[in-house]
């Protein structure tokens, strides 16, 4: 019933709204699909609202944008984004993955009627071909009629409407069954001449949807084979997994978050390299989103992990700007990205409440270290090694996969793939960086490397 999800709790049965306004209620053969308007007195007023459509030469007036009443959509009840919070919602969703990879030329999105994925990946320079595989033709048609800014292409393309950019393939079909039938051994289409995507993102339904339909995405291992059969061998795809998990949650194996559970340990299973959890908190649901992203190749790592300032330039080497030649990002940047990487508490909590308690979280939760399971620095020496000079050896026989000195691990020098590559080329073909040899040198002989991050560090 719609109006005992959140159409009827935060919409229909609040009455504290300035301004409440049904732009469209209807039903298309798939769902139904609610858009309103409302002013929302904690964060605005209808007074500013009326001030910001005058002439009156007010600052209401003249940054009309910051008064605008948002639109919240609902499909068959449910919350599925708001003006005040989709460019954080869909850049979160798409961006990361993107600039994951080096060079996405052809993307698919699973769902996204609303047409703002599809804007946030036409914004790509690198992007020939962007698939849209949807279900619902009269949602995407009800968006661009009713919230037209999600689908705006208008800033960076010659098309205003994002379906209709020439790089956008917008299909009005099953997305499981689109990919089955071409990317699975019986697929009775699997000769068709596909080529495969760069990137695969899915907008479609929460996992903690109750309907069949999210089962389906998520509990289904011969679709993510298909999907995993799709990409190419540096392939990258992205999905959202609904409302973050907190500190006092229970595993996700047990409870709504079940099909979250699932789906990580299907992209593990299926052959995926790396994987990584992330979370926006500004999309406009009330609480923070989490998001998925999984690599065919670990060599994504690298890109994953890129600094700030790297990411930075990425984004202005790569996305389209607007007539101004401003970046046609809304909320995406170098900073957003760094928050991104490394996954807060509430998830690591929670993967640990797995039963049985993963063997990962019994020797790192919390930096916590078995005495019984590590090689404290006092088991070393340092001692002469010949021609290299010096070199650190045991003094006691040290187990395989005991830990190394971890009450020191806190005093590393780390050097970056990207910083290790570029001080490697100096120094073999640039004589002025001759002093920065003995760094290289000091490098090789007295560190560890390990691909942590994708590639040499």
């Amino acid at each position: 019933d719609p109006l005992a999800s959140d159409l009827g709790k935060f919409m229909l049965d609040v009455l504290e709204f300035d301004m409440k306004n049904e732009l469209v209620s209807t039903k298309s053969e798939y769902q139904r699909i609610d858009v309103y308007e409302v002013i929302r007195p904690r964060f605005n007023d209808l007074l500013s609202y009326r001030k910001s459509i005058s002439n009156d030469g007010s600052y209401e007036s003249l940054h009309p944008e910051l008064y605008r009443p948002d639109r919240v959509v609902f499909l068959d009840g449910v919350m599925q984004s708001t003006l005040h919070g989709e460019n954080a919602y869909h850049e979160a969703l798409v961006h990361p993955g993107m600039f994951a990879h080096p060079n996405p030329s052809r993307v698919a999105i699973i769902g996204g009627g609303e047409g703002a994925t599809l804007r946030e990946v036409l914004k790509h320079k690198t992007v020939d071909t962007a698939v849209m595989i949807e279900i619902d033709e009269v949602m995407v048609n009800v968006s661009h009629e009713y919230i037209p800014s999600w689908s705006d292409c208008s800033p960076f393309s010659s098309s205003a409407w994002c379906v209709e950019d020439p790089r956008a393939d917008v299909r009005y079909e099953d997305a499981l069954a689109w990919f089955m039938d071409r990317f699975t051994e019986d697929g009775s289409k699997k000769d068709a001449g596909d080529d495969p995507f760069d990137v695969i993102v899915m907008d479609a339904l929460d996992p903690q949807d109750n309907v069949p339909f999210a089962k389906a995405l998520y509990d289904n291992i011969d679709f993510l084979r298909a999907l995993y059969n799709s990409m190419t061998d540096n392939g990258v795809i992205v999905m959202q997994l609904g409302e973050s998990p907190s500190l006092n949650d229970p595993a996700d194996s047990f409870g709504i978050d079940e099909n979250r559970a699932v789906i990580t340990k299907l992209i593990d299973e299926v052959g995926f390299e790396s994987m990584h959890i992330y979370e926006e908190s500004h999309s406009g649901f009330g609480y923070p989103w989490s998001y998925l992203v999984a690599f065919k190749s670990y060599s994504n790592r690298v890109n994953w992990y890129l600094t700030e300032a790297e990411v930075e330039i990425n984004i202005h080497g790569r996305i389209l700007p607007d007539e101004e030649g401003k970046s046609t990002l809304q909320y995406f940047d170098g900073a957003t990205m760094a928050s991104y990487q490394v996954p807060h508490k509430g998830f690591e909590n929670v993967f640990c409440r797995q039963v049985p308690m993963p063997e990962e979280c019994i020797y790192f939760q919390g930096y916590r270290v078995r005495d019984d399971d590590n090689a404290p620095v006092t088991s070393f020496e340092l001692k002469p090694s010949g021609e290299k000079g010096f070199g650190v050896y045991a003094k006691v026989d040290i187990p395989a996969e005991y830990l190394v000195a971890p009450e020191e691990s806190w005093k590393t020098v780390k050097f970056p793939p990207t910083t290790f590559e570029v001080m490697e080329e100096l120094v073999n073909t640039h004589p002025a960086a001759e002093e920065l040899k003995d760094v290289s040198e000091y490098m090789h002989f007295y560190g560890c490397q390990n691909q942590v991050h994708g590639a040499p560090e």
